[in-house]
């Protein structure tokens, strides 16, 4: 029996122990939970769910009968503006005698015998009714980095005989040094792409793209047009950061890092980079012999999903080529690949009744293995060894349709 009852005796205590040890871990959950729910960069004064009337150095004589908090706030992740929850009431907590409607704002406070200030509901003001205890709204700010802004809750009368009524003020400090947005890793298709982030730092930054495992390495297929910049003041909350990722030609995907960091603290921004792998390959590639060879790119491999070429690469193709390279037309419609086996000599290609097409010929089914191209009507010549040759047809993102491909040896 007393066996027994020491067993069970074991068996709650161990018991307890897992209750006790779970809500341990509960409680630290919570703790890491509101840690993170609250751990923004701005700091509150009071604090959140600190009521606080009008401060006794401000001039109006009825502003102490109401008061406010701010309940709660949240961060937004794309643009950094602060969401802030708030209510307001009666000191007293009797029910408000009027109706009317309810603001934040960093307006000092509207004092009796003052003009009173143009409201209407273009400023999104939410309305309260009379009978009213307390007053719930949110509004959205913007608060520039390194900097404290006085905010005050106002409830204000519809009867224009009634004064303003106001709570506050309420302290928020941006804590940041550098917020750069939108913040996200991305993902980048093969194609050449445009990149656009804005930088918010009251200190000077820099930016730059390296390897991902090592800073001091940096690559050249993202090119960024603004490097460097001064810091914000308040009166100008973001500066540009611009650049172009370079199309991805190989068969590898690839990864960078994208680096911004305040000249005056050791903040950094990362956003990861990763751009797909080139869809280019020749396993569709049918095989031609000499003479006319009639297609089609409306039923080509691929829709506009990579380029037959890199068009920032310097080329040796005849001029027409060259000039739609050059001219920010690059070569993303359909393709249509061929083979054609060259019993070596001369080899000459050309296009016929096309439209905006291109004939580019590969020696390897690799994108930087172009030796030459031809447009419609105009012929590529050349001198090749016997082998195995490529030939891709691709245009401007708009050219499809029919074409006619013409291919001889001598």
């Amino acid at each position: 029996m007393t066996s027994k009852l020491f067993s069970m005796k074991k068996k709650l205590t161990i018991a307890s122990r897992h209750k006790l040890l779970n809500l341990s871990l509960l409680f630290i959950a919570i703790l890491l939970y509101s840690h993170r729910s609250y751990s923004q960069p701005f700091t509150f004064e009071p604090n959140i769910g600190q009521f606080r009337h009008a401060s006794t150095n401000m001039t109006c004589a009825k502003a102490q009968i109401i008061e406010g908090k701010i309940t709660s706030t949240r961060v937004t992740t794309t643009d950094n503006q602060l969401l802030i929850n708030f209510e307001v009431r009666n000191i007293n907590q009797a029910p408000l005698s009027y109706r009317g409607k309810i603001l934040f704002d960093t307006a000092r406070a509207i004092c009796p015998n003052l003009p009173r200030p143009f409201i209407d509901d273009s400023l999104g003001l939410a309305s309260f009714s009379s009978g009213q205890t307390t007053v719930r709204s949110s509004k959205f700010i913007k608060i520039p980095v390194c900097s404290s802004t006085n905010y005050y809750i106002y409830l204000i009368p519809d009867d224009i005989r009634l004064d303003v009524q106001y709570a506050g003020p309420f302290r928020i400090t941006n804590l940041s040094r550098l917020i750069v947005n939108p913040i996200f890793n991305t993902s980048i298709t093969p194609l050449r792409q445009k990149l656009s982030l804005n930088v918010e730092t009251c200190d000077d930054w820099l930016s730059f793209v390296s390897q991902p495992n090592d800073r001091t390495k940096l690559i050249n297929w993202v090119t960024m047009k603004t490097g460097r910049g001064n810091g914000i003041t308040s009166t100008k909350l973001s500066e540009p950061i611009s650049g172009v990722i370079l199309a991805n030609m190989s068969s590898s995907p690839r990864q960078a890092v994208l680096w911004v960091k305040s000249e005056a603290s050791t903040n950094f921004f990362r956003m990861n980079i990763t751009q797909q792998a080139s869809k280019f390959n020749c396993n569709s590639a049918k095989s031609i012999r000499q003479g006319k060879t009639t297609g089609s790119t409306l039923s080509g491999n691929n829709l506009s999903n990579y380029y037959a070429i890199d068009p920032a690469i310097n080329l040796q193709p005849t001029d027409p080529i060259k000039d739609l390279l050059t001219n920010n037309n690059e070569l993303n419609s359909n393709e249509k690949f061929y083979k054609y086996n060259h019993p070596g000599g001369i080899l000459e290609f050309s296009l016929r009744n096309s439209n905006d097409h291109v004939a580019l010929l590969f020696k390897e089914c690799a994108q930087d293995k172009v030796i030459n191209g031809t447009m419609n009507n105009k012929a590529g010549r050349l001198i090749l060894p016997a082998g195995l040759y490529y030939i891709v047809i691709d245009g401007k993102p708009e050219a499809g349709g029919n074409f006619e491909l013409i291919v001889n040896s001598k």
